[in-house]
């Protein structure tokens, strides 16, 4: 790492399909300042990296910093990237094609700007500055609204030949399971995704089993719709009755987990990592159960070998993952080229 990278300000970026999180980070992992804007993906790409550029220079405006005092920005976007071309090749939750995101922003902000896949990112700042310090090789996986991972092997983030590696969400491991919105069937999203445990917790409810999660959305949101449970049921209302032993609930976020778990197996066996980072917005709520679970079906179902000295941890990073994974590949990429530090 650079001594340049460690001792000057970066900017890290999560572009999401609904929210813009930028942030400054001086030393190893400091925040100094963050800047939230909403995507609204529906005004079009230029737009988009508009409100992009609008949060890397609120960020650093509550930072009392300028662009030129910014080493280089990082950001992470939700799509298979050609990150030595920093080109995004297709984000379907934005309705993008290919964008050659990295150029442009560079353009606009006259700095070097960095690119990479979102859950490459997270895992990647598990590894350097999370759960997963002192580790050199990692799987990360993050469950929320999707399901997506990374893969880095002896310290280096695998991307694939055409930037796909780590889509653990798209694995298929019920060949006759539910049907992803990708079209397939029995992928681990579709089937363990925060979606399909409310789609589980609603087929339940409506078959006649207790839950007490209708009274607890009627006491936050004014009223229960089972035709909208997947909006209006968000991690923390599943934590919430998880907690409060709801048997339903717990049924359904367990399977979940265990789901997870069979699909992790399969990726313990071909890669053989040591250690497993779980994380996303339903381990964040449910925690340490959720990861139990998880680890529970991978050893259960990998040769011992592979599992023997495993470790399967919660992510420790949280909604900052992202941001600190984009800053962790704007060291490494200085590590390696040194020179574009000063570049404009």
């Amino acid at each position: 790492m650079s001594e340049t990278s460690l001792t000057e300000p970066i900017v890290g970026v999560d572009l999401g399909g609904t929210k813009i999180l930028a942030v400054v980070v001086t030393g190893e992992r400091e925040i100094i300042a963050r800047c939230k804007k909403r995507t609204k993906p529906v005004k079009g790409c230029d737009a988009v990296l508009g409100r992009v550029v609008a949060a890397i220079r609120g960020a650093l405006e509550q930072a009392e910093l300028e662009m030129e005092d910014v080493s280089a920005v990082g950001i992470g976007v939700p799509g298979p990237v050609d990150s030595e071309q920093g080109v995004i090749n297709a984000a379907p939750n934005l309705g993008w094609g290919r964008v050659e995101v990295a150029n442009i922003l560079s353009d606009r902000i006259g700095r070097p700007v960095f690119l990479g896949n979102d859950t490459n990112l997270c895992t990647l700042g598990e590894l350097d500055l999370g759960a997963g310090r002192g580790v050199d090789s990692i799987v990360g996986v993050f469950v929320g609204t999707g399901i997506g991972g990374g893969i880095v092997i002896d310290g280096r983030l695998i991307e694939g030949s055409s930037g796909t590696a780590g889509e653990f969400g798209h694995m298929i491991i019920k060949y006759d399971g539910a049907k992803a919105n990708t079209g397939w069937r029995g992928t681990v999203e579709s089937l363990a995704a925060r979606p399909a445990i409310v789609a589980r917790i609603v087929e339940q409810i409506r078959g006649g089993k207790k839950s007490v999660l209708p009274e607890l959305v009627e006491k936050k949101l004014g009223e229960w719709d089972p035709e909208a449970a997947n909006t209006q049921i968000s991690s923390s209302f599943l934590a919430k009755a998880y907690k409060a032993g709801d048997k339903v609930v717990r049924r359904a976020v367990d399977e979940s987990a265990y789901l997870t778990g069979i699909g992790l197996a399969a990726t313990v066996h071909l890669l053989n990592p040591e250690m497993v980072v779980v994380g996303g917005g339903v381990v964040e709520a449910i925690g340490e159960p959720y990861v139990e679970i998880v680890e529970d079906a991978i050893r259960a179902n990998t040769f011992p070998a592979a599992h023997r000295d495993l470790k399967v941890v919660e992510a420790a990073l949280g909604d900052d993952a992202g941001v600190l994974g984009a800053v962790s590949l704007v060291r490494r990429r200085l590590a390696e080229e040194p020179a574009l530090s000063g570049v404009g």
